[in-house]
């Protein structure tokens, strides 16, 4: 049996190299759905510690942010990525290790979908119609709920999406993040047809979210990058970019599906 698990996101390939076999096995099977084929663009080394430190050690992982791209020094949670050589190692002392591996993939995804062009993006995303719709908004707005009041539609992911640009405009693709309270994802893509802002209301309601408005919360949506100033500057211009091409709009809407209504407009 091989000694890697190969994780395949929007093209985006890693290899994940793990000698423990409980451990590698655990890998597998949560993320079966995006198993990749082919070489991949980057590899880590991975190792569990045998005398847990602390529950979860990704609490303060001690990011700093390197020339060649990231290391992390905590009690508990060791490593780092090196994104002009393709590789990175990682050692976690954990009672969760997969919790420890899946901040570091995470990390590792924003920083493999900016070198691509892409962002990680903090959105839920349904599939209606072969478009994707993106449901944004901060902790407790709505993401998971938004996508689970969408039993016609494909959900991506209720959290995390990774966008790539296209000639024929901005695609969002699933990730395989997720945790036991939210959707389970499934591979899939499609291209984005609208940003939707929640804002959970008594009446459903559409309206024009634009301008510099618009900016900042598309800004909010891309995790850790934005924390570099280098990285920010970047994702500034992508995310005006997107919302050059995709609409974005306020969706004021109840805890039904109501709302599937008013979004049937713009297609």
């Amino acid at each position: 049996m091989s000694a890697a698990v190969l994780l395949e996101v929007a093209g985006l390939r890693v290899a994940v190299d793990c000698a423990q076999p409980p451990l590698r096995a655990a890998l597998q099977r949560r993320y079966a759905a995006f198993r990749g084929d082919g070489a991949p663009q980057f590899r880590v080394r991975l190792r569990a510690e045998p005398h847990p430190v602390r529950p979860h050690a990704q609490l303060d992982v001690g990011l700093r942010w390197q020339p060649w791209g990231v290391r992390f020094d905590a009690p508990g949670f060791r490593g780092h990525m090196d994104m002009r050589a393709g590789e990175g190692a990682l050692s976690v002392a954990s009672n969760a290790p997969l919790e420890e591996v899946e901040y570091y993939l995470r990390i590792l995804y924003a920083l493999l979908a900016f070198q691509a062009g892409g962002a990680l993006f903090h959105a839920a995303g349904v599939v209606q119609a072969g478009a994707a719709y993106l449901f944004f908004g901060p902790s407790g707005a709505g993401k998971t709920t938004a996508a689970s009041l969408s039993p016609r539609g494909e959900v991506l992911n209720d959290d995390l999406l990774l966008l790539m640009p296209s000639p024929q405009g901005w695609a969002a693709h699933a990730t395989p993040f997720w945790n036991p309270t939210q959707v389970q994802p499934r591979r899939g893509r499609a291209p984005v047809r609208a940003l939707l802002r929640l804002v959970q209301a008594q009446q459903v309601a559409l309206l024009p979210l634009s301008g510099g408005r618009a900016l900042a919360e598309c800004m909010a949506c891309f995790p850790v990058l934005t924390t570099h100033p280098h990285y920010a500057a970047e994702l500034f211009h992508r995310a005006r970019s997107l919302l050059s091409t995709v609409p974005a709009y306020w969706l004021h809407f109840r805890k039904d599906d109501s709302f599937w209504s008013a979004l049937e407009t713009l297609a």
